[in-house]
């Protein structure tokens, strides 16, 4: 049991040290804008830009560690 206890102690400071230290995610400019009434611009640009275009807002959960990675992967 004293081993188990060890790994796990193990396991939460590397987290602990990976949450600290993480690479930016490179950012892309918009290449063109989408033609629309502004009312639909809003709700795209509120509901569906944060995963669907080049823009970097990251929810809580996107902070962790490694949610974090894959998403730096992904872009």
């Amino acid at each position: 049991m004293k081993m188990i206890g060890k790994f796990v102690v193990t396991g939460v400071a590397l987290v602990a040290v990976l949450q600290l230290v993480r690479p930016g995610i490179p950012a892309k400019h918009a290449t063109a804008e989408f033609e629309a009434p502004i009312e639909v611009k809003h709700i795209f640009e509120k509901d569906c830009y944060s995963c669907h275009s080049d823009q970097r807002r990251l929810s809580w959960f996107d902070e962790i560690v490694h949610t974090y990675y894959l998403l730096r992967s992904r872009r």
